[in-house]
């Protein structure tokens, strides 16, 4: 039926093209309503053979939309499939858009909602996603189209990724180290285990006591989520490390605490996240020596065995980052712990030149 038109979002649209007395053609679109065919066809046929007065038709109302109620349900949905600090994050940047302003649908609103936060590029690029992914679940359940405000509305950020976060320098290494006798032993080991594994905080702070083991007689850190305080970005973040020689005495420190429990109590969960309360700490002391945030140590270790030439796949296997290649992904087995020691004692040089 030439007359029937599907658009992208999944509903049935009347169309008919009509030649002007200009000679110009008009495309004219009228939304069925629905997206079921047989229903569309249907209701092309009363309008083509004039059963439906157009004066006496019945006009359905414009569907009223409860955005808090929608949210609820919207989080329900994802309740069980999304971490739980991600979850807040949804609700907090819906939540925004949704107490600032009362059109919610509109273009122009949400371009002055984007334009109003005083945020990065980035993270105003993640405000467009997660709002775009409400209003896209919106639309797939109801026969009326609801159109994405935030559709086409990403900026392009111009920032260089090596430009967002300074990894440390080698002579910050040498100060984090330098300052770190006062601090307790169990921030200490903290920080010396990114320093000579680049793991990520989440990653360090979530170890349990047998996560230390030896494999194939090499002692080593496992990035597990066997645990259901444990977390990984993604499934190549579970990956075993080598320990350098600088950490073997944490052996005797991870094997003191009870089997299986974690080697960092002192730091309680919060909401899913085992390094919460160790990051806002370091936030603070890390000030007041005038260093970088705690994830530039994990660049540190990037630029490290980019300088010495290490072998790519052997520090993404360390730092816990997808190849990008099918041939290494899916079918690459992980390389053994023994393969990545040449690449662990390398982060031993602290070249200041």
């Amino acid at each position: 039926m030439s007359n029937l038109y599907l658009s992208r979002h999944g509903i049935w649209y009347f169309r008919k093209v009509t030649t002007l007395p200009s000679g110009k053609t008009k495309d004219i679109k009228k939304s069925l309503r629905t997206r079921i065919k047989s229903e569309a066809k249907a209701k092309v046929i009363a309008l083509l053979s004039c059963n439906v007065s157009h004066r006496t038709a019945p006009i359905e109302e414009p569907v009223t939309l409860d955005f808090y109620k929608e949210l609820k349900a919207y989080l329900e949905s994802k309740s069980g499939n999304v971490a739980e600090r991600e979850m807040l994050s949804i609700e907090r940047y819906i939540s925004r858009y949704l107490s600032f302003t009362m059109t919610p649908k509109s273009k122009q609103q949400a371009v002055k909602f984007l334009d109003s936060l005083d945020v990065s590029i980035g993270t105003k690029n993640k405000h467009a996603s997660k709002i775009g992914a409400f209003f896209h679940w919106i639309n797939n359940r109801y026969d009326e189209e609801i159109k994405n405000p935030f559709e086409k509305l990403k900026a392009k950020d111009t920032q260089s990724v090596k430009e967002k976060r300074a990894a440390y320098s080698p002579s910050q290494i040498k100060l984090l180290l330098a300052s770190m006798p006062d601090l307790e032993v169990h921030k200490q080991w903290i920080i010396k285990i990114a320093i000579y594994t680049g793991m990520r905080c989440n990653e360090i702070v979530q170890l349990s006591s047998d996560d230390v083991s030896q494999i194939d007689g090499q002692w080593c850190l496992s990035v597990r989520d066997n645990k259901d305080y444990q977390r990984v970005k993604n499934k190549g973040s579970i990956r075993a490390i080598p320990l350098h020689k600088e950490l073997l005495p944490f052996v005797v420190y991870a094997k003191s605490k009870p089997d299986g429990e974690r080697i960092f109590p002192e730091f309680k969960v919060y909401k899913g996240n085992c390094a919460h309360y160790f990051g806002k700490w370091f936030t603070r002391w890390k000030a007041k020596k005038n260093l970088p945030e705690f994830h530039s140590i994990r660049h540190y270790v990037a630029t490290v065995f980019k300088t010495q030439g290490i072998e790519l796949q052997y520090a993404q296997q360390i730092l816990g980052h997808s190849s990008g290649s099918i041939t290494y992904d899916r079918y690459g087995k992980q390389i053994a712990p023994y393969a990545l020691v040449n690449a662990i004692e390398s982060l031993t040089i602290f070249d200041t030149k």
